[in-house]
C-alpha cells in the first residue's frame, strides 16, 4: 500500500471520529439547554411547580432543534440553539392546550416549533466544515463583516425611501427592490 494512501485514510478515519465526538458532545448541549429551559418555564408557568411533561417538552424541543446541526457548530452554540428549541416546543405546547388541539406527547409542538427554528438555526451556526464536504460556507453569524455591510445598506435605503428629501412632490424614488 502506498504511503500516501495510508495517511489519507488514517486523516478520513480520524476526522470521522472527530465530527462524531463533536456532533455527541452539541447533541448532549442541545439537550441540557431545552431541559435547562423547560425546568425555568415550568416553575414560571405554574408557580414554582416543577411539570414533568413541560420538563420532557423541553429536553426533546432541544433535541430536535439541535439535530441538523449537530456535527458543525460549536458546544456553546448547541446549549443556545437547545435552548431556543425548547422555548418554541414549550410555548407551541401551551398554545396548542388553549387551542384544545389534542397532542397528548407533544410531538407536533417538538417536531414543528423545534424543527422550525433548528432549520434556521442551521443557516445561522454553521461551521465551515471540509474535510468531509458537509458545509463549505459559514453561517450568518459567521460571517459578520458582510452582514454589517448588508444591513447597514438595507437600512440607508429604507432612510432614503421614506425621509422626504425635498425633491419633488414625493422625495426621491426608492430603489428597485422597495418598489
Amino acid at each position: 500500500m502506498n504511503c500516501c494512501l495510508l495517511v489519507y485514510l488514517l486523516f478520513l478515519i480520524l476526522a470521522k471520529w472527530k465530527l462524531a465526538s463533536r456532533a455527541a458532545v452539541i447533541t448532549l448541549n442541545g439537550s441540557i439547554g431545552g431541559g435547562i429551559l423547560g425546568i425555568a418555564y415550568s416553575y414560571i408557568r405554574d408557580a414554582e411547580i416543577l411539570d414533568v411533561p413541560t420538563f420532557v417538552t423541553g429536553v426533546r424541543g432541544g433535541l430536535v432543534s439541535v439535530t441538523g446541526i449537530c456535527a458543525l457548530a460549536r458546544p456553546w452554540e448547541g446549549l443556545v440553539i437547545g435552548v431556543f428549541g425548547g422555548l418554541f416546543a414549550c410555548l407551541l405546547s401551551d398554545a396548542m392546550i388553549k387551542l384544545k388541539i389534542d397532542d397528548p406527547v407533544n410531538c407536533v409542538s417538538t417536531h414543528a416549533g423545534s424543527g422550525v427554528w433548528g432549520m434556521i438555526a442551521v443557516a445561522l451556526f454553521v461551521e465551515q466544515e471540509k474535510a468531509e464536504g458537509f458545509a463549505e460556507e459559514k453561517g450568518l453569524f459567521k460571517v459578520r463583516c458582510s452582514i454589517t455591510v448588508y444591513l447597514c445598506r438595507d437600512c440607508f435605503y429604507l432612510v432614503l425611501s421614506v425621509a422626504d428629501l425635498g425633491e419633488g412632490p414625493g422625495g426621491p424614488a426608492p430603489p428597485p427592490y422597495f418598489r
